[in-house]
């Protein structure tokens, strides 16, 4: 929903999405990337960056939970790693 909101120019409902994500957990990867776009949206490259750092830190641990978002969404979160310069395992 909140790459929905993002395209649709709805950024408050976007950040909302992204704010519930990452309170429920900091290193969840599709917030983060959710998180480095909005950022990006504002304007804001250093915070942007910052949080694609964390995304890379918390890749391989994250992808280790096998949650069900993460396998619908295999092919953006390994494209982020490639884009990123990340080693990809599974």
């Amino acid at each position: 929903m909140a790459r929905i909101a993002m395209i649709a120019g709805a950024l408050p409902m976007a950040r909302a999405q992204r704010d519930t994500i990452l309170r429920r957990n900091a290193t969840h990867l599709l917030g983060l990337l959710l998180a480095a776009d909005l950022a990006r949206a504002a304007s804001n490259e250093a915070e942007a960056k910052r949080v694609e750092a964390k995304f890379v830190g918390a890749a391989k641990r994250e992808r280790a939970r096998h949650l069900p978002e993460y396998a619908a969404h295999i092919t953006e979160i390994t494209s982020a790693l490639e884009r990123l310069g990340a080693a990809i395992s599974p």
